[in-house]
Protein backbone atom coordinates (compact mmCIF):
# COMPACT_ATOMS: atom_id res chain seq x y z
CA UNK A 1 0.00 0.00 0.00
CA UNK A 2 1.35 3.42 -1.12
CA UNK A 3 2.27 5.91 1.95
CA UNK A 4 -0.67 8.26 2.39
CA UNK A 5 0.12 12.03 1.76
CA UNK A 6 0.61 14.38 4.06
CA UNK A 7 -2.43 16.52 3.63
CA UNK A 8 -1.89 19.78 1.95
CA UNK A 9 -2.20 23.21 4.38
CA UNK A 10 -5.48 24.95 3.85
CA UNK A 11 -4.80 28.83 2.53
CA UNK A 12 -3.57 31.02 5.38
CA UNK A 13 -1.91 28.46 7.21
CA UNK A 14 1.59 27.19 7.67
CA UNK A 15 2.74 23.76 7.22
CA UNK A 16 5.30 24.14 10.21
CA UNK A 17 7.20 20.64 9.03
CA UNK A 18 8.13 22.53 5.98
CA UNK A 19 8.90 25.72 7.75
CA UNK A 20 11.53 24.14 9.92
CA UNK A 21 13.23 22.09 7.00
CA UNK A 22 13.57 25.68 5.63
CA UNK A 23 15.08 26.89 8.54
CA UNK A 24 17.60 24.08 8.79
CA UNK A 25 18.72 24.89 5.22
CA UNK A 26 18.77 28.55 5.51
CA UNK A 27 21.01 27.97 8.81
CA UNK A 28 23.26 25.76 6.44
CA UNK A 29 23.78 27.63 3.46
CA UNK A 30 24.37 30.86 5.88
CA UNK A 31 26.87 29.34 8.01
CA UNK A 32 29.16 28.27 4.65
CA UNK A 33 28.82 31.60 3.06
CA UNK A 34 29.87 32.68 6.91
CA UNK A 35 33.00 30.54 7.07
CA UNK A 36 33.94 31.35 3.53
CA UNK A 37 33.82 35.03 4.14
CA UNK A 38 35.72 34.65 7.49
CA UNK A 39 37.84 32.27 5.65
CA UNK A 40 37.62 29.50 7.91
CA UNK A 41 37.04 25.15 7.52
CA UNK A 42 33.15 24.46 8.46
CA UNK A 43 32.48 22.42 11.39
CA UNK A 44 31.41 18.78 9.61
CA UNK A 45 28.42 18.25 12.01
CA UNK A 46 27.03 21.78 11.08
CA UNK A 47 28.00 21.32 7.40
CA UNK A 48 26.12 18.06 7.13
CA UNK A 49 23.13 18.32 8.98
CA UNK A 50 20.27 17.18 8.41
CA UNK A 51 18.13 17.39 10.96
CA UNK A 52 16.19 20.21 12.90
CA UNK A 53 16.99 18.65 16.08
CA UNK A 54 20.73 19.55 15.75
CA UNK A 55 19.73 23.48 15.88
CA UNK A 56 17.33 22.52 19.02
CA UNK A 57 20.57 21.67 20.68
CA UNK A 58 23.79 23.20 18.92
CA UNK A 59 26.38 20.93 20.93
CA UNK A 60 30.20 21.54 19.74
CA UNK A 61 33.12 19.89 21.86
CA UNK A 62 36.39 19.30 21.16
CA UNK A 63 36.02 21.38 17.80
CA UNK A 64 38.47 24.12 16.46
CA UNK A 65 35.92 26.64 16.40
CA UNK A 66 37.92 30.05 17.51
CA UNK A 67 36.52 33.35 17.61
CA UNK A 68 35.60 33.28 13.87
CA UNK A 69 34.05 29.88 14.26
CA UNK A 70 31.62 30.91 17.25
CA UNK A 71 31.00 34.59 14.93
CA UNK A 72 30.24 32.30 11.99
CA UNK A 73 27.45 30.39 13.95
CA UNK A 74 26.14 33.27 15.52
CA UNK A 75 25.23 34.80 12.43
CA UNK A 76 24.17 31.43 10.72
CA UNK A 77 21.22 31.71 13.76
CA UNK A 78 20.53 34.90 13.24
CA UNK A 79 19.12 34.14 9.52
CA UNK A 80 16.71 31.79 10.84
CA UNK A 81 13.25 32.29 12.16
CA UNK A 82 12.93 31.63 15.81
CA UNK A 83 10.12 30.20 15.34
CA UNK A 84 10.42 27.55 13.73
CA UNK A 85 14.68 27.07 14.26
CA UNK A 86 14.95 27.64 18.21
CA UNK A 87 18.11 27.00 19.88
CA UNK A 88 16.74 25.23 23.12
CA UNK A 89 19.96 24.22 24.31
CA UNK A 90 23.59 25.51 23.61
CA UNK A 91 26.50 23.93 24.40
CA UNK A 92 30.26 25.13 23.48
CA UNK A 93 33.15 22.92 25.39
CA UNK A 94 36.76 23.49 24.99
CA UNK A 95 36.12 24.92 21.45
CA UNK A 96 39.06 28.02 21.92
CA UNK A 97 35.61 30.39 21.32
CA UNK A 98 37.56 32.96 23.76
CA UNK A 99 36.44 36.59 24.78
CA UNK A 100 36.18 37.54 20.90
CA UNK A 101 33.61 34.14 20.69
CA UNK A 102 31.69 34.84 24.06
CA UNK A 103 30.83 38.89 23.21
CA UNK A 104 29.38 37.12 19.36
CA UNK A 105 27.72 34.66 21.29
CA UNK A 106 26.22 37.17 23.62
CA UNK A 107 23.58 38.19 21.03
CA UNK A 108 22.06 35.02 21.16
CA UNK A 109 20.58 36.03 24.62
CA UNK A 110 18.69 38.25 23.65
CA UNK A 111 14.85 37.65 24.34
CA UNK A 112 13.90 36.55 20.50
CA UNK A 113 15.96 33.48 20.03
CA UNK A 114 14.16 31.95 23.16
CA UNK A 115 17.54 30.20 24.47
CA UNK A 116 16.71 28.57 27.66
CA UNK A 117 20.11 26.74 28.68
CA UNK A 118 24.24 27.56 27.98
CA UNK A 119 26.91 25.48 28.69
CA UNK A 120 29.92 27.41 27.49
CA UNK A 121 32.79 25.73 29.11
CA UNK A 122 37.01 25.48 29.11
CA UNK A 123 37.09 28.83 26.19
CA UNK A 124 38.83 30.68 27.99
CA UNK A 125 36.24 33.37 28.84
CA UNK A 126 37.76 36.17 31.13
CA UNK A 127 35.74 39.43 32.20
CA UNK A 128 35.78 41.18 28.95
CA UNK A 129 33.33 37.96 27.62
CA UNK A 130 31.18 38.67 30.87
CA UNK A 131 31.13 42.29 30.24
CA UNK A 132 29.00 41.89 27.13
CA UNK A 133 27.10 38.96 28.42
CA UNK A 134 25.63 40.97 31.18
CA UNK A 135 24.29 43.41 28.75
CA UNK A 136 21.93 40.76 27.34
CA UNK A 137 21.16 38.74 30.17
CA UNK A 138 19.91 41.83 32.42
CA UNK A 139 16.70 42.05 30.48
CA UNK A 140 16.58 38.53 29.26
CA UNK A 141 13.49 36.83 29.79
CA UNK A 142 14.02 32.66 28.49
CA UNK A 143 17.52 31.61 29.90
CA UNK A 144 16.94 29.44 32.87
CA UNK A 145 20.44 27.18 33.11
CA UNK A 146 24.03 28.78 33.17
CA UNK A 147 27.32 27.24 33.02
CA UNK A 148 30.56 29.13 32.57
CA UNK A 149 32.72 26.32 34.10
CA UNK A 150 36.49 26.42 33.80
CA UNK A 151 36.89 29.86 32.57
CA UNK A 152 39.30 32.52 33.87
CA UNK A 153 36.31 34.74 34.84
CA UNK A 154 38.09 36.40 37.96
CA UNK A 155 36.84 38.79 40.57
CA UNK A 156 36.16 41.57 37.77
CA UNK A 157 34.38 39.05 35.40
CA UNK A 158 32.21 37.98 37.85
CA UNK A 159 31.26 41.06 39.35
CA UNK A 160 30.61 41.92 35.14
CA UNK A 161 27.92 39.30 35.26
CA UNK A 162 26.22 39.80 38.40
CA UNK A 163 25.97 43.08 37.64
CA UNK A 164 23.67 41.90 34.43
CA UNK A 165 21.92 38.89 36.36
CA UNK A 166 21.01 41.17 39.46
CA UNK A 167 17.86 42.51 36.96
CA UNK A 168 17.11 38.96 35.56
CA UNK A 169 14.48 36.74 37.37
CA UNK A 170 14.26 33.73 34.78
CA UNK A 171 17.86 32.19 35.84
CA UNK A 172 17.35 29.08 37.76
CA UNK A 173 20.77 27.54 37.69
CA UNK A 174 24.23 29.03 37.91
CA UNK A 175 27.66 26.50 37.78
CA UNK A 176 30.65 29.00 37.90
CA UNK A 177 33.21 26.05 38.92
CA UNK A 178 36.95 26.48 38.92
CA UNK A 179 36.88 30.58 37.49
CA UNK A 180 39.38 31.54 39.40
CA UNK A 181 36.94 33.61 42.04
CA UNK A 182 38.34 35.43 44.94
CA UNK A 183 35.95 36.80 48.21
CA UNK A 184 35.35 39.80 45.97
CA UNK A 185 33.46 38.14 43.47
CA UNK A 186 32.28 36.43 46.03
CA UNK A 187 30.62 39.48 47.80
CA UNK A 188 29.21 40.09 44.36
CA UNK A 189 27.44 37.22 43.99
CA UNK A 190 25.86 37.55 47.36
CA UNK A 191 24.98 40.89 47.19
CA UNK A 192 23.66 41.45 43.84
CA UNK A 193 22.26 37.58 43.22
CA UNK A 194 21.93 35.43 46.53
CA UNK A 195 20.52 38.07 48.54
CA UNK A 196 18.59 39.97 46.04
CA UNK A 197 15.08 39.25 46.32
CA UNK A 198 14.49 39.80 42.25
CA UNK A 199 16.29 36.96 41.97
CA UNK A 200 14.77 33.19 41.78
CA UNK A 201 18.74 31.60 41.76
CA UNK A 202 17.94 27.68 42.94
CA UNK A 203 21.41 25.86 42.41
CA UNK A 204 24.24 27.16 42.82
CA UNK A 205 27.25 25.95 42.21
CA UNK A 206 30.82 27.44 43.45
CA UNK A 207 33.05 24.58 43.72
CA UNK A 208 36.77 25.02 43.13
CA UNK A 209 37.06 28.65 43.67
CA UNK A 210 39.41 30.35 45.88
CA UNK A 211 36.64 32.18 47.96
CA UNK A 212 38.23 31.47 51.55
CA UNK A 213 37.21 32.29 54.52
CA UNK A 214 36.26 35.69 53.90
CA UNK A 215 34.61 34.99 50.42
CA UNK A 216 32.44 31.80 52.41
CA UNK A 217 31.29 34.25 55.25
CA UNK A 218 30.02 36.65 52.44
CA UNK A 219 28.03 33.76 50.71
CA UNK A 220 26.16 32.77 53.89
CA UNK A 221 25.79 36.39 54.74
CA UNK A 222 23.77 36.16 51.62
CA UNK A 223 21.78 33.07 52.07
CA UNK A 224 20.56 34.27 55.61
CA UNK A 225 18.18 36.44 53.73
CA UNK A 226 17.65 34.28 50.68
CA UNK A 227 14.18 32.42 50.02
CA UNK A 228 15.18 30.66 46.42
CA UNK A 229 18.17 28.14 46.93
CA UNK A 230 17.97 24.79 47.01
CA UNK A 231 21.35 23.76 46.07
CA UNK A 232 25.06 25.40 47.00
CA UNK A 233 27.83 24.09 46.25
CA UNK A 234 31.14 25.48 48.33
CA UNK A 235 33.42 22.74 47.66
CA UNK A 236 37.04 22.99 47.34
CA UNK A 237 36.33 26.86 48.06
CA UNK A 238 39.17 26.90 51.12
CA UNK A 239 36.96 27.93 53.79
CA UNK A 240 39.04 26.08 56.28
CA UNK A 241 38.78 25.89 60.04
CA UNK A 242 37.61 29.18 60.67
CA UNK A 243 35.19 30.22 63.29
CA UNK A 244 34.00 33.77 61.02
CA UNK A 245 32.27 31.49 58.05
CA UNK A 246 31.70 28.54 60.12
CA UNK A 247 29.21 30.53 62.80
CA UNK A 248 27.80 32.54 59.50
CA UNK A 249 26.82 29.48 57.77
CA UNK A 250 25.46 28.03 60.96
CA UNK A 251 22.88 30.83 61.37
CA UNK A 252 21.92 30.76 57.17
CA UNK A 253 22.05 26.78 57.41
CA UNK A 254 19.38 27.12 60.86
CA UNK A 255 17.25 29.41 59.11
CA UNK A 256 16.96 28.76 55.58
CA UNK A 257 13.15 27.70 54.16
CA UNK A 258 13.64 26.05 50.96
CA UNK A 259 17.82 24.83 50.91
CA UNK A 260 18.22 21.43 50.66
CA UNK A 261 21.60 20.45 49.97
CA UNK A 262 25.13 22.25 50.74
CA UNK A 263 28.60 20.66 49.98
CA UNK A 264 31.57 21.90 51.70
CA UNK A 265 33.47 18.49 50.70
CA UNK A 266 37.13 19.28 50.07
CA UNK A 267 37.45 22.07 52.68
CA UNK A 268 39.05 21.29 55.84
CA UNK A 269 36.12 22.57 58.54
CA UNK A 270 37.57 20.53 61.14
CA UNK A 271 35.76 18.95 64.52
CA UNK A 272 34.02 22.02 64.97
CA UNK A 273 32.76 22.33 61.35
CA UNK A 274 31.19 18.89 61.73
CA UNK A 275 29.99 19.35 64.63
CA UNK A 276 28.19 23.08 63.72
CA UNK A 277 26.79 20.73 60.82
CA UNK A 278 25.37 18.31 63.09
CA UNK A 279 23.80 20.61 64.45
CA UNK A 280 21.95 22.08 61.88
CA UNK A 281 20.72 18.92 60.56
CA UNK A 282 19.11 18.01 63.39
CA UNK A 283 16.87 21.42 63.84
CA UNK A 284 16.73 21.99 59.72
CA UNK A 285 14.47 19.17 58.55
CA UNK A 286 14.94 20.20 55.15
CA UNK A 287 18.52 19.26 54.96
CA UNK A 288 18.91 16.35 53.46
CA UNK A 289 22.23 16.49 50.89
CA UNK A 290 25.46 17.59 53.04
CA UNK A 291 28.94 16.94 51.52
CA UNK A 292 31.95 16.77 53.72
CA UNK A 293 35.58 15.50 53.66
CA UNK A 294 36.00 11.96 54.63
CA UNK A 295 38.65 13.16 56.52
CA UNK A 296 36.32 14.01 59.17
CA UNK A 297 36.23 10.52 60.23
CA UNK A 298 33.34 9.10 62.31
CA UNK A 299 31.93 12.71 62.13
CA UNK A 300 31.59 12.25 58.34
CA UNK A 301 29.19 8.97 58.90
CA UNK A 302 27.43 11.03 61.67
CA UNK A 303 26.69 13.83 59.00
CA UNK A 304 25.78 11.51 56.40
CA UNK A 305 23.24 9.21 58.51
CA UNK A 306 21.67 12.97 59.56
CA UNK A 307 21.21 14.18 56.22
CA UNK A 308 20.09 10.59 54.98
CA UNK A 309 17.42 10.39 58.04
CA UNK A 310 16.12 14.11 57.08
CA UNK A 311 15.73 12.74 53.53
CA UNK A 312 13.90 9.82 54.46
CA UNK A 313 11.51 11.87 56.88
CA UNK A 314 10.84 14.08 53.73
CA UNK A 315 10.15 11.05 51.58
CA UNK A 316 7.07 9.68 54.66
CA UNK A 317 5.44 12.90 54.55
CA UNK A 318 5.11 13.21 50.74
CA UNK A 319 3.47 9.70 51.05
CA UNK A 320 1.04 10.30 53.42
CA UNK A 321 0.00 13.54 51.57
CA UNK A 322 -0.54 11.57 48.64
CA UNK A 323 -3.08 9.16 50.55
CA UNK A 324 -4.87 12.22 51.58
Amino acid sequence: MAPKKKPAAADGDVDVEEEINKCMSRFKSEYKRQCELLNITPITKLERASEARVLSWLALRNENLGPAGMTAIVEAVQGVEPKFGKIHELTIWKCDAGNAGAVALATLFRNRYCVNKVHFLENERGWEGCAALWVSCKANDHLKELVLNCNPLGDEGVAALTDGLRWNSCLEVLSLEYCGIGAYGASALAQDIIANDYCVLKDLDLKGNGLGPEGVAAIADGLKVNKTLITLSLADTQMGDNMVPREALREALLQHPVLEGIDLNLNNIGPEGGGMLLEVLSQNKNLKNVGVFERLGALYREIKDKADENGSKKKKKGKKKKKK
